[in-house]
């Protein structure tokens, strides 16, 4: 019984010991000096910009990058054949 103590004690620290490194990540979307968005670890220093942050996941920063390409896509090209008009 003694040992059934100590053996669930131990998992129990593991368990928690290793969602405490997880609870302590952020993650920032940044921008860097040629315009491309990125999710790093880290808060940034130097030439990249922070853009939105921080997230508790990096699945959130994902999001957030999708989020921010869907409102500056580029202007819809209008249908044709692409040549250009004639005169």
């Amino acid at each position: 019984m003694k040992k059934l103590k100590l053996m669930v004690l131990a998992v129990a620290f593991v368990v928690f010991g290793m969602t405490g490194f997880s609870m302590g990540a952020e993650y920032y979307v940044v921008k860097s000096q040629s315009g491309l968005l990125n999710v790093v670890d880290h808060q940034p220093k130097g030439g990249a910009t922070v853009v939105k942050g921080p997230f508790s996941s990096r699945e959130e920063a994902d999001k957030a990058i999708k989020a921010l390409k869907g409102t500056s896509a580029p202007a819809a090209k209008p249908e044709g054949s692409g040549a250009p008009p004639t005169k």
